[in-house]
């Protein structure tokens, strides 16, 4: 066995600084990938939960107007049970 031919310490730091250095470039680039991808989700998001909003704000009024149309009917409904009761003059 040569012991001329087997890495030093030093060339071992050396390429251990240089594996810490890519990997942390590349956690770096992972997180700004992460990061750019989770606020166009939360964008994306946002927008819907606005459409939801106005959804649900219209459904409400078409409830309320649902629900009046519904009385109107009622009372229609009694007032023509009234009129087919009483004899015509």
């Amino acid at each position: 066995m040569n012991l001329e031919n087997l890495a030093t310490k030093n060339d071992l730091s050396k390429v251990f600084h240089t594996l810490d250095f890519k990997i942390d470039k590349v956690k770096d680039d992972l997180e700004n990938k992460m990061q750019k991808n989770h606020n166009e989700v939360m964008g994306v998001l946002d927008k819907q939960g606005v459409i939801l909003e106005r959804l649900d704000t219209e459904l409400a009024g078409h409830q309320a107007s649902y629900n009046r149309h519904g009385e109107i009917l009622d009372d229609h409904e009694k007032r023509i049970g009234v009129l087919e009761v009483e004899p015509a003059a």
